[in-house]
């Protein structure tokens, strides 16, 4: 009786190892697997790019590079995860069970320390997610990975605070990162720069142009309404605008 492919899946263990598994069913009851084992090497918008290690006959290591189509999102408990994309239309989803933080152009970072599938020794790394903010409400913020918007981070989040300065300020954002060896959630600050300025003919609006280091400007900005704001943390802006350098403008959020 020929073989016949019963089950194959991605997973991504504790180590941050990549594992590739594939069962088959000879028939007769006789079941073999076969397990592959490899590193994250890069990302992108829609792949993720790793390094998978194998033994041939004689115990020769062969490297080879594979790219996994998917999307990125972020689950329940705001942490980044990857799902990829099978040809039964199933996913297999890859969960990074880490902190995350944002960088000086408003990058999304993702740190983790790995022992090493070779040497055995600690080694750190470090994902970089290159993207677009934006503000979904009063309770969303999404980082969006492309322009069509199918791949990207929807996060829970806090509008916490705004610094403005003349025409420079800052939006802060507080997001609680459900990591699963610890008892409470982990949070991380979103910090997001940009430029400043009350538009005449929005009497109700603030538009914030953001900006990354160095002025960079990544093609983005943001307008918060009052609706969105709420009254008294408009009016409290619009204060700032004129002289004061911080200001609660959040709505109480518990994650």
């Amino acid at each position: 009786m020929p073989s016949y492919l019963q089950k194959n899946r991605w997973r991504l263990n504790s180590n941050h190892d990549l594992e590739f598994t594939v069962t088959e069913s000879k028939g007769l009851g006789s079941v073999e697997a076969l397990s592959l084992k490899g590193e994250i090497a890069g990302v992108s918008s829609d792949r993720l790019t790793a390094l998978i290690t194998s033994k041939k006959v004689g115990g020769v290591e062969t490297t080879r590079i594979i790219e996994l189509d998917g999307r990125w999102q972020a689950d329940e408990k705001n942490r980044l995860s990857f799902a990829v994309y099978r040809k039964d239309g199933k996913e297999d989803v890859l969960v990074l069970d880490g902190k995350w933080e944002t960088g000086k152009d408003n990058e999304i970072l993702y740190r983790y320390r790995k022992t090493g599938l070779k040497r055995r020794d600690r080694i750190e790394r470090c994902l970089v997610f290159r993207g677009a903010w934006r503000i979904n409400g009063t309770d969303r913020i999404s980082y969006l990975l492309d322009s069509s918007g199918e791949s990207g981070f929807v996060f829970r989040a806090q509008l916490e605070k705004a610094a403005i300065k003349g025409k420079f300020g800052a939006l802060k954002f507080r997001v609680g990162i459900g990591v699963s060896r610890y008892k409470r959630p982990v949070e991380s600050v979103v910090k997001i720069p940009g430029m400043v300025r009350w538009d005449i003919n929005k009497r109700y609006s603030l538009e914030f142009d953001v900006t990354g280091a160095r002025g960079r400007k990544p093609g983005m900005g943001l307008t918060l309404s009052r609706k969105l704001l709420g009254g008294e943390a408009f009016l409290r802006l619009k204060k700032l605008a004129q002289g004061e350098r911080k200001a609660e403008v959040g709505i109480k959020f518990d994650f």
